[in-house]
């Protein structure tokens, strides 16, 4: 279900990732004010990293303090990870910006923590944006494409690999996991059965002895 609470290990795991989301919203500012000439203001760009870092250090407190956070907030939470790197990377260079990779990151994410559903859901979101960055190209991108019209069709069949690689990668995370969580049901089920073999057996001496 979308609101489940994820497991304390699956929140260590989100907290840990969106820390790497941050480093991945600076690189692609980085990047694109150094080699891509973007000329996005820093106010902005603190503004989009802050809220990241703040809304972390929120998540890990709770982590350390072992408090449930609902999977409906969690799974908010990193979509709102997802759109705020799209629009950073619209505006650092768009779909040349190397950091436009890390929304496949933000789907393991989703399938490792917070299951199938928020999974497709986060896929979505990142597909969508990852086509908004061809739907709105940069000034680079343009020129590059009028002087070798065969980087279109590249920049096309990018989009198409991304798409089916988001797709996989959400299907195979989310199979893996399912499988793990039926792997673990399956050895508590055998855990209890032997618990209730043992207590049987001890029983049975207790009573026979005394016939002995």
């Amino acid at each position: 279900a979308m609101g489940a609470a994820p497991d304390a290990i699956g929140l260590v795991w989100l907290v840990n990732g969106r820390w790497f989301t941050i480093i991945a919203a600076a690189g692609a500012v980085i990047a694109g004010r150094s080699a891509l000439e973007s000329q996005l203001p820093l106010e902005i760009v603190t503004a989009i990293i802050g809220v990241i870092l703040v809304s972390n250090l929120w998540l890990w407190w709770r982590v350390r303090h072992r408090t449930s956070t609902s999977g409906l907030v969690t799974g908010a939470v990193l979509c709102l990870d997802v759109v705020l790197l799209s629009w950073l990377l619209l505006n650092s260079g768009g779909v040349l910006n190397p950091a436009s990779v890390f929304y496949l990151v933000q789907i393991v994410l989703a399938a490792l923590v917070l299951g199938r559903m928020w999974a497709w859901v986060v896929t979505a979101l990142s597909v969508a944006g990852y086509a908004t960055l061809f739907l709105a190209p940069t000034d680079h991108l343009r020129d590059a494409q009028a002087m070798h019209p065969e980087i279109a069709l590249h920049m096309r069949g990018m989009w198409i690999a991304f798409a089916l690689t988001a797709l996989i990668i959400a299907v195979l995370v989310t199979r893996i996991v399912a499988s793990v969580e039926r792997r673990d049901r399956a050895l508590e089920v055998l855990r209890n059965r032997n618990a209730r073999a043992l207590r049987v057996a001890s029983l049975t001496t207790v009573v026979a002895e005394p016939a002995q």
